[in-house]
């Protein structure tokens, strides 16, 4: 099916179901080897109408195991350009929206690829809405001068909270790095997504974003990211938390990034993961509210 018979038919689509309810989340197959969905998957999305300035649209693709990982991550970021541009297309407001997009390949599987259909179930694209929560008394939580929505337990705004108070830099617990390099390691995105959120709501909160390494020979070295070749990998982990946020809309001009490479280890030497894991960190520091 051609892009545009896809974006044709999901005009039509859209006309059919205006002012019927709606979901906030889908999920979308394909055919093996495809990178658009067949037209029974297309007709699972319904109008899309009720998408207000600053939702999130949280788009994720994955592939079954078929071919290499390499080949499946690129056909996983076909997939999900296919359904951006079809989304894009349809929405009246796409510039004006918070776009969380990942292609997983064949990580993250729902279902065996040993099998048929299980190959089937992960070969997917999936769709989550997130609207805007309004806030007001009932649905507001309010810590010491900060403000977060319902989505934020309250762990990361009182660590957030007590840096504005105290004027020094917290860590962000969970917020983790591959060794060597300045990916953010899947199961952390929770938490990134916790600091977007606090930093949509509090819309006058400046931070500094700061890097750390852990396992330098010489305690005042930075290190070398292997991505890139860099030898300030501290300052390029604080980016790549940046860049996560101005990704997702938040202005730059609110956040700063300062590498510290090895000279404020928690624990010297590292005798274990967990104590490289707490020296391989960012923190965060409020420096205006």
């Amino acid at each position: 099916m051609s892009k545009l018979l896809l974006i044709c038919l999901f005009a039509l689509l859209s006309q059919s179901l205006l002012g019927q309810g709606f979901e906030n989340k889908y999920t979308v197959y394909f055919e093996t080897d495809k990178d658009t969905p067949a037209e029974k998957e297309v007709l699972k999305i319904g109008t899309l109408n009720y998408i207000k300035p600053r939702d999130t649209l949280s788009i994720s693709a994955y592939c079954d195991s078929r071919a290499s990982a390499l080949y499946n991550i690129d056909l996983a970021e076909r997939r999900l350009q296919n359904v951006i541009e079809y989304l894009y297309s349809k929405l009246n407001n796409g510039d004006s929206l918070v776009w969380v997009l990942n292609a997983f390949g064949e990580e993250n599987p729902i279902s065996s690829n040993q099998t048929i259909e299980g190959m089937a179930l992960n070969r997917r694209v999936e769709i989550e809405v997130k609207q805007l929560v309004k806030l007001n008394e009932s649905n507001k939580l309010k810590i010491k001068g900060l403000q977060s929505s319902s989505n934020v337990t309250g762990d990361l705004l009182s660590k957030i909270e007590e840096s504005r108070k105290s004027g020094k830099s917290v860590a962000i617990d969970n917020l983790l790095f591959k060794p060597g390099l300045d990916i953010i390691v899947d199961k952390s995105i929770p938490v990134l997504k916790e600091l977007l959120e606090i930093m949509m709501t509090n819309a006058d909160l400046k931070i500094e974003i700061h890097g750390h390494v852990c396992c330098t020979g010489v305690h005042m070295e930075d290190g070398i990211n292997n991505r890139t070749g860099s030898s300030h990998l501290s300052k390029d982990r604080a980016e790549a938390v940046l860049n996560y946020l101005t990704d997702n809309g938040i202005d730059a001009n609110r956040m700063s990034t300062i590498g510290f490479g090895g000279s404020q280890k928690l624990f010297d030497p590292e005798t274990n993961e967990f104590e490289q894991d707490k020296n391989r960190r960012v923190e965060i520091k409020v420096v205006s509210n």
